[in-house]
Formats: structure tokens, sequence, C-alpha cells
């Protein structure tokens, strides 16, 4: 299985959006990395695939709003998801990875 890095992150941020972002959107980008790391920020794709078309347009907006932590509030703890749901989730996410880095 394919891991979760910064660059994959970068990627889909360079790639899969259709608006234009500053350098500074960018650094800010990065320092989100950082502060919620790789993991919880691919949960921000897997709801922008579920609830949008799969582009940093949901994150980059709330960026622009000042409403990045929000928007991570907002996500929900996927280690309280029942078994099945667990499952449902790591499928999504693996499916994701792969579209991702082919």
């Amino acid at each position: 299985m394919t891991e979760i890095t910064e660059d994959l992150l970068l990627s889909w941020w360079h790639n899969c959006g259709e608006e234009i972002y500053t350098l500074s959107e960018l650094e800010q980008f990065k320092q989100i990395i950082r502060q919620y790391g790789v993991e919880r920020v691919f949960e921000i794709i897997i709801a922008s695939v579920i609830v949008d078309d799969g582009s940093p347009t949901m994150l980059l907006t709330a960026m622009r709003c000042n409403r990045a932590d929000d928007l991570f509030e907002s996500l929900p703890d996927v280690s309280t998801f029942s078994e099945d749901n667990k499952k449902v989730f790591e499928n999504v996410k693996n499916t994701l990875l792969e579209a991702l880095t082919s």
C-alpha cells in the first residue's frame, strides 16, 4: 500500500485544484500539514471527494476565510467509527490513494 506523505499531499494540492493559489497559501498549506499531520490532512481530501469534487477548493476556501481549524474540527473521529464503517473508510482511503499515485 502507498504511504501518505507530504509530497503526495502537495501533489494533490498542485494537480487537483482548479483555483489559483498564492505562494503564501502554499506555505500555509504546508503549515497545516505540519500542524495536523499527513493522515488528518488526507481525511480532508476524503471529505472533499465525498462532498465536493475532490479538489483542494474546500480547504483553500476555509483557509482564505480563516476557518481551516473549523474545517478540521468538523471532521469525524475515525477511531470512533463502527468496525463496518472503518472498513468502508479504509476502502475509500485506499482507492483514493491508488488514484492519486497512479
